[in-house]
């Protein structure tokens, strides 16, 4: 379909040989040329459209007549008489029921000697001879030939044989002898073409050619389709599932033209008609994509190419037939309608090329993924014209050849670059801007990854600090149950060792020592003190003032003993004792501290919702208390609970101190307990 537009460019000089052409009563002799032989074709039918040229298409190189001669079949045989058959004539004969026809034709130099297939079909008896010698006899069944659109039914009886052309250098006649029982004969009941010996293999490829354009525009139109169902705003992708579903009926239209599909005559030219009107239609497609692409399609620009567009197709049909048809303008009035129609086709074609080159040699130059798609589209819409052209070019003007056929493969090659150059381009575009897209969301993922870590280590600082000082308020197993179920019981706790410490004259020393000396020597024990019982799995409870408060034997009894208690004490009373001879040889003051221990059963849990902290409660805690304030100066005061528990330890010494009057207890029993 690609090649037709050619047909443009060769209008003025088919004008000119209409001019030459003259309907004289002499037989001019049809030239056959390769590109007779390799062009549009015939169809034969079962087999579809083969390249090769029917032998009526020229009027003027064919003679008829109803009667019956020996003499007909000679070559020299003077048939100047006879007449020229016409699309409209039919021979009467009532009583002649032997018709003749004698087609003159002669070989271009440039195609030699070939061996040609010839293809009748037809309905009665057919005698053929090649230059008065008889090639072939047949006997076919009637057949009215007439009423198909395409020519010959798909009915018709079809033979087929092999002429050797000798001497190609004069003129040939080929003689058909018909005997038929109709009374009027029309020349149109007998259709014969001529092909090349390859023209079945030159169809095949053609429709392997054809089927895979068909498949490729097919699979790109409905990726395009995808595509702009993804994305709505972007308008290149309705444009360009237009053009390629253009190419692609347009492309299925040929093939169904060329090869036998099973449809109907009807159909098939149907197709056929619908893809002469689009001919053009992919190239206002391509200025109309080109324009989106550049930003520059605004409605006047729009209606402007789509009227053009629809105006220049439904003309092409018209063109076509008066370029192509089998007489061409002969009449003054086809003549100026032959110029006109030539006229506006090299202005539109050229037009629209003009335009292609301009807009697309701008998007090659743009930035952007989008530059492929225009470079498709400038190469598949000019490559198919260019090549061919400047090979028939090159032939005439270059080496002095004319009528010399483009090569299958050039013309080939031509269709792969206008049929897959755009899917091609679209492909690379896409692989592009995947490409660069993979690359952002590489880097967005490696920045996000990157603030994610960066965000986990923050938060994960924030956790530790958080679990650290939630540590620093709460046990260890009740902030587990706290985390996990927003609360935590209160627990009772069979036996728990209470530590209770105070110094001795704090407040008369907070009035003689300044606030800031007197808060960080108790940092300073108090910070000792948590070094001390956490050695030992002791729960610090809290600090009133200078007073610190400790247990042993909870929230976990396997933490701590009674005994560890005893130990963390001794211990808290020779630190301070050491730090007490450090600090007087240096001047400065220094603390004393009493410090008392009980062991008995204890409640344990969280006190209130703001500020919360873990806490203990019962008569443990008041006798605790008690032992600290009826203790000693430097000494650890233990109770009777505590004593019973510890006694039997190697390595401390006990030293028994009787009953001791304990407010709100009365007499207790009481022990200072120290290092052996």
């Amino acid at each position: 379909m690609r090649q037709r537009v050619l047909v443009f460019f060769v209008l003025a000089v088919a004008a000119g040989q209409a001019l030459a052409r003259q309907d004289t009563s002499a037989v001019i002799p049809r030239m056959l040329h390769g590109s007779d032989l390799t062009g549009r074709g015939q169809y034969v039918p079962g087999q579809g459209r083969l390249p090769g040229v029917g032998l009526w298409d020229k009027a003027s190189a064919v003679r008829c007549f109803a009667g019956d001669d020996s003499t007909f079949a000679a070559r020299d045989f003077d048939d100047r008489p006879w007449a020229k058959p016409r699309h409209e004539d039919s021979l009467v004969a009532l009583n002649a029921p032997v018709y003749w026809l004698r087609y003159h034709f002669e070989l271009d130099p440039s195609i030699g000697n070939p061996a040609l297939i010839l293809n009748i079909a037809a309905g009665g008896q057919v005698e053929v001879w090649l230059d008065g010698e008889p090639v072939a006899h047949m006997d076919l069944p009637g057949r009215d030939l007439s009423a198909d659109i395409r020519g010959v039914p798909d009915t018709a009886a079809l033979i087929s044989f092999s002429l050797v052309v000798e001497d190609g250098n004069r003129p040939h006649v080929l003689a058909f002898r018909m005997v038929s029982g109709m009374t009027a004969f029309s020349w149109k009941d007998l259709r014969a073409s001529l092909h090349s010996v390859t023209s079945t293999a030159r169809m095949h490829r053609s429709s392997m050619h054809g089927a895979v354009f068909v498949g490729v525009n097919v699979f790109i139109l409905l990726m395009a389709l995808l595509f702009w169902k993804m994305d709505r705003h972007d308008r290149v992708w309705p444009w360009f599932a237009a053009l390629t579903g253009t190419n692609a009926f347009i492309s299925f239209s040929e093939l169904a033209r060329t090869t036998e599909l099973g449809f109907s005559t009807a159909t098939v030219s149907f197709l056929e008609h619908v893809g002469d009107a689009l001919m053009l239609v992919p190239f206002c497609l391509a200025v109309l994509l080109l324009l989106v692409i550049l930003g520059q399609a605004n409605g006047r620009t729009w209606w402007m190419y789509v009227i053009s567009g629809i105006l220049i197709s439904s003309l092409a049909p018209v063109m076509v037939y008066v370029t192509l048809g089998s007489e061409g303008p002969n009449t003054i009035g086809s003549l100026v309608l032959f110029l006109s129609l030539g006229a506006l086709a090299l202005l539109s074609g050229g037009w629209f090329m003009v335009e292609i080159i301009r807009l697309g040699i701008r998007v090659v130059r743009s930035k952007g993924f989008q530059r492929w798609i225009g470079a498709g589209i400038f190469v598949g819409s000019l490559v198919p014209i260019l090549v061919p052209v400047v090979w028939l070019l090159v032939m005439q003007f270059v080496f002095d050849r004319k009528n010399i056929p483009v090569p299958e493969g050039v013309k080939t090659l031509a269709d792969y670059v206008g049929y897959i150059a755009l899917p091609l381009s679209v492909i690379i575009s896409l692989a592009i801007r995947s490409n660069h897209q993979n690359r952002m969301l590489a880097r967005q993922r490696d920045d996000l990854d990157k603030e994610v870590h960066e965000r986990t280590a923050e938060l994960r600082e924030e956790r530790d600090r958080s679990e650290t000082l939630l540590l620093n308020i709460l046990p260890l197993e009740v902030a587990k149950e706290l985390k996990e179920k927003g609360a935590a019981e209160a627990r009772h706790f069979d036996q728990a060792s209470v530590l209770f410490s105070d110094f001795k004259g704090f407040t008369e020393m907070s009035g003689s020592v300044a606030p800031g000396e007197l808060l960080q020597e108790l940092n300073a024990c108090f910070h000792a003190f948590d070094d001390i019982i956490g050695a030992r799995g002791i729960e610090k409870i809290k600090t009133i003032g200078d007073a610190y408060m400790c247990a042993g034997g909870l929230p976990d009894p396997k933490n701590s003993s009674p005994l560890d208690v005893v130990f963390a004490a001794l211990e808290m009373q020779e630190f301070l004792q050491a730090r007490k001879l450090e600090r007087e040889r240096a001047g400065l003051f220094a603390f004393d501290m009493r410090l008392g221990i009980h062991s008995g059963p204890v409640v344990a849990g969280i006190v209130g919702v703001k500020k919360f902290q873990y806490d203990i409660w019962g008569d443990t805690v008041n006798m605790a208390s008690r032992m600290e304030t009826s203790g000693e100066v430097g000494r650890v005061n233990i109770s009777a609970g505590t004593y019973a528990l510890v006694k039997e330890v190697p390595g401390l010494r006990f030293a028994h101190r009787g009953q001791v009057t304990v407010k709100g207890k009365g007499a207790t029993e009481m022990w200072f307990v120290e290092r052996a």
